[in-house]
Order: C-alpha cells, then structure tokens, then sequence
C-alpha cells in the first residue's frame, strides 16, 4: 500500500490538482456532487477508468475517522461516502477532506440543494396544492 509519506519522500508533489496521476492519485480535485448527511457522492473525471487512482482515494477516505463505507465506481469516477453525522458534522465535511490533503469541492453548476431534497420540496408542494384543491371542493360540496 502507498501512503502519502512514502509516496512524497524525495519530490515534489505536482502543482495541478485537477488531474491524476499514477505516482500522485491522491492529488486530486474531487467534486462534490450531492451530500445529505450521512451520504456524499464525490466525483472526478481524472478517476474515470483509473482503477489504481480511485482505488487509493478510496482507500484514503475510508481511513478517515467517522466514515463507515466508501465505493468506488471507475467506470464513472464516482465514489459514494457513508459517514456517522455524530462524530463528522455535515457541515464540516469538506474542511476535514482538505486537512487530510484532499481536495473536495462543489460541482459546478450543483444547486444548494441536493436533487433528492429537490425532489421531496417538489413532492410536497404538489401534495399540498392537491391536499387544498380537495379540502376547497369538500367545503363547496357542504355549503351546496
């Protein structure tokens, strides 16, 4: 297994994070594409098809205090994080990646919310349009 003292000793990790390299994989940039607490999928195209590079990544996110499972995916380069929110609060997550030398960041054009959350929001609102739309005929039906 490389660690990261191992693999550093005697040069220079490379400037650009955004890609992955076989002496290097834990550099780099992951994006964050959705988190609830708990759960977070991370992603990044220079894990795609990079068997060696996603398997470390994992490996080094597994070891991190709090996280309870990590898979990986190389055909997408996706890895999903399972994490206890009691000892990892959700809000921290990105701050504790980045003291253990990983790079972690929000997918660009990700909404605030998550698209499951987005779904329930929607879920909701159409419950309640239905919910009112009922009560209104039934109060109709009554005064008639």
């Amino acid at each position: 297994m490389i660690n990261d003292t191992t693999a550093r000793k005697g040069s220079a990790a490379p400037a650009d994070t955004g890609t992955c390299n076989a002496v290097f994989p834990a550099e780099c940039a992951l994006d964050l594409v959705h988190h609830l607490p708990g759960r977070l999928r991370l992603r990044s195209a220079a894990l795609k098809r990079n068997a060696h590079a996603i398997e470390y990544q994992r490996r080094q996110l597994a070891e991190i205090t709090g996280v309870t499972s990590v898979e990986a995916n190389p055909s997408t380069g996706s890895l999903l994080l399972k994490y206890d929110p009691t000892v990892v609060p959700p809000a921290n997550v990105v701050e504790l990646f980045a003291s253990r030398g990983i790079t972690a960041h929000k997918a660009t054009g990700a909404s605030e919310l998550g698209w499951s959350e987005e779904l329930m929001t929607a879920l909701k609102r159409s419950m309640l349009e239905v919910i009112a739309e009922r009560l209104m005929l039934a109060i109709i039906g009554v005064a008639a």
